[in-house]
């Protein structure tokens, strides 16, 4: 039972790692994810072949994105379809609420924006669903396609446990990633906004990843 339950584990990490180089690389060969993971083309094959049947991934016929060159046989490249699924991005920052429905790339197809949350933080996972509903609404997408959504706000915020801890708004100790799944159903993780903006950058800026990063924010409110 522990040798399965650990090759259970080895597998969905290794699921893990060749979505995240697909998500940076592609399009990109199978055999580019090979080498780049120390895994066999193989393992990576039967491993990406339940994301192209759902649809999430595609396999198309090109050069190989380190091997351009390659004669022979036509290389099949992965790459995340970016229309498959759509997610929602909130900033609940101290001027404004924004919203936006972005696809799997983060081309943004819908951008809303609203006044503050509330101080009174029980109203606030109501306003903030109530903003996300109209933002999926306008955005055309079929709810079914959401496959999530993060939350960004100042503060010191406990992202595994999607905890505010403290927050300038006076939103301390609030599990507010529930409270907004448990209104709206949609998998929710909140973040520090400064964190959220350094994740984005690096995700979907086509900047290259690097061990240490250093992100400076400056708003208003600085003296």
């Amino acid at each position: 039972m522990l040798v399965r339950k650990r090759h259970s584990t080895k597998r969905k990490e290794n699921i893990s790692v060749i979505l995240d180089i697909i998500y940076r690389y592609g399009p990109i060969s199978r055999s580019d994810i090979a080498r780049k993971l120390e895994l066999t083309t193989p393992a990576v094959t039967v491993n990406v072949k339940p994301f192209v049947d759902a649809g999430l991934l595609s396999s198309t016929i090109g050069p190989s994105q380190e091997n351009e060159t390659s004669l022979g046989r036509p290389t099949q490249l992965l790459d995340f379809i970016p229309t498959a699924y759509y997610a929602v991005g909130v900033d609940a920052g101290p001027y404004a609420t924004y919203c936006v429905i972005t696809d799997i790339r983060g081309n943004v197809i819908v951008e809303l924006e609203k006044p503050v949350c509330p101080r009174d933080y029980s109203k606030v996972p109501g306003f903030i669903a109530g903003v996300v509903t109209e933002a999926v609404e306008k955005s055309g997408v079929k709810p079914s396609r959401i496959a999530g959504m993060g939350i960004g706000t100042p503060g010191f915020v406990d992202y595994p446990h999607g905890e505010v801890r403290y927050s300038p708004f006076g939103w301390n100790n609030e599990r507010i990633a529930d409270d907004v799944f448990s209104i709206l159903g949609l998998p929710c993780v909140v973040e520090n906004n400064a964190r959220c903006r350094a994740i984005t950058v690096e995700a979907v800026k086509d900047v290259a990843a690097a061990d240490v990063v250093a992100f400076l924010y400056v708003a208003k409110g600085i003296s």
